[in-house]
């Protein structure tokens, strides 16, 4: 969670680095959250939480992929001042695809779950769910 100030050679990569991280920063809280829990769990359950696990990873994978394939659009000599908004709307639409999929998750695992890490998941997945920013968690350095 530490930054460093960086400067990439190509703007590209620094701008997908950027968003990529922004990307990180949304989702931290609740996979660590299921991370936690799936430490506590065992048997069916456990496999559940990192079922979860795995729709955020797979959506984080996607989430890069889509970034490359966006900058690989753009001149690497030529900083493009419209690469933010595409970026934003790339992470926007890989998070509205991904809330169902968790909502549905949490649902499940909530009937499996002690009544405290119940509520500790719920709390979370509120505050994931209903977050409407892409801010960094540490935005110090934040140049590209």
């Amino acid at each position: 969670m530490g930054r460093v100030e960086v400067r990439y050679r190509d703007w590209r990569i620094g701008a997908a680095s950027h968003y990529a991280q922004r990307w990180v920063d949304r989702n931290f809280s609740l996979d660590y959250t299921l991370k936690s829990l799936e430490k506590t769990l065992t048997g069916a359950t456990r496999t559940q939480v990192r079922q979860a696990r795995t729709v955020l990873k797979t959506h984080a994978h996607d989430v890069l992929t889509d970034l490359i394939a966006l900058i690989d659009r753009y001149d690497p000599d030529q900083p493009a001042p419209d690469v933010s908004e595409a970026m934003l709307g790339i992470l926007t639409r890989h998070h509205q695809d991904l809330r169902p999929a968790v909502a549905t998750v949490v649902t499940d695992l909530t009937g499996f779950l002690s009544d405290r890490s119940a509520q500790v998941l719920t709390a979370q997945h509120r505050r994931w769910h209903d977050r409407q920013d892409w801010e960094l968690i540490n935005p110090a350095a934040t140049a590209c």
